[in-house]
C-alpha cells in the first residue's frame, strides 16, 4: 500500500472532472483503491480560494461550502 499527499492542482482537476490534464501514472494512483490519498489542510483553503475567485469552476459545486464537503468526504472520512 502506498501513501500519496495530493497537490492543489491534482485535486482541482480531480474535483473539476478535468482528467485529460492528469497523467496516466497520476490516473493510475488515483484509481488505485490500494493506495492512501492525502490532501493537506492547505490545499484546502487553496482551493477554496480558487474557487472564491472563480479560477477553478466545477460544475457539481455552486458554493464554496458543497465543494468543501465534497473534499471533506472524499479525502477525509
Amino acid at each position: 500500500m502506498a501513501r500519496y499527499l495530493l497537490d492543489t492542482n491534482i485535486i482541482a482537476f480531480f474535483i473539476t472532472s478535468d482528467f485529460d490534464n492528469l497523467t496516466n501514472k497520476t490516473k493510475e494512483i488515483l484509481n488505485d483503491y490500494n493506495n492512501q490519498l492525502y490532501v493537506s489542510s492547505v490545499a484546502v483553503v487553496e482551493l477554496l480560494q480558487l474557487f472564491n475567485l472563480g479560477k477553478i469552476k466545477p460544475k457539481k459545486y455552486k458554493t464554496a461550502n458543497a465543494l468543501y464537503e465534497c473534499i471533506e468526504s472524499r479525502f477525509f472520512p
